[in-house]
């Protein structure tokens, strides 16, 4: 709760028709003394003062008021963090789709690369090696087969 610890007091006094204001505060030896001063000093200060209280009040609202464990800290996160099983697995996967990548032939290689990697169609390929469409589809279907073979085990 907003809590108003300010060493000083504004305040005003009519005398005669005249409005006077002041800013009291108190010394050290425990003396309240008043000070006068304009009106805009006085506007000032009142402006001072709840630009303070809006700030104060915006911070209590937005602190977080206790210490966050981690499995509160992962459950606001935008995005999980995944389990260390799920990134071996994922590292297990990866590893074994570039071996099964590497052990193609040449010409498969080649083609699946440029295929998946290089975004070409199999037309832009065929006319890259002098050959049709359809072989280096076929050649690309055959290599894709060739990994899902090796990769069979991480199926679930």
């Amino acid at each position: 709760m907003f809590r108003d610890n300010k060493q000083y007091t504004l305040h005003w006094k009519n005398v005669g028709g005249f409005i006077h204001y002041y800013i009291a505060f108190t010394d050290e030896q425990g003396e309240t003394h008043d000070t006068h001063v304009t009106r805009n000093v006085f506007a000032a200060y009142m402006r001072f003062e709840k630009d303070e209280r809006n700030l104060r009040r915006w911070d209590e609202r937005h602190r977080e008021h206790r210490v966050l464990s981690g499995a509160e800290i992962n459950a606001r996160a935008l995005r999980q963090p995944h389990s260390i099983e799920k990134l071996i697995i994922d590292a297990e996967q990866r590893e074994a789709l570039e071996q099964a990548i590497a052990e193609l032939p040449e010409i498969q290689r080649r083609r699946l690369l440029m295929h998946h990697e290089g975004g070409l169609s199999f037309v832009a390929i065929a006319e890259r090696e002098g050959c049709s469409g359809r072989a280096v589809q076929y050649s690309v279907n055959l290599a894709e087969g060739k990994i899902r073979k090796n990769l069979k085990k991480f199926e679930n």
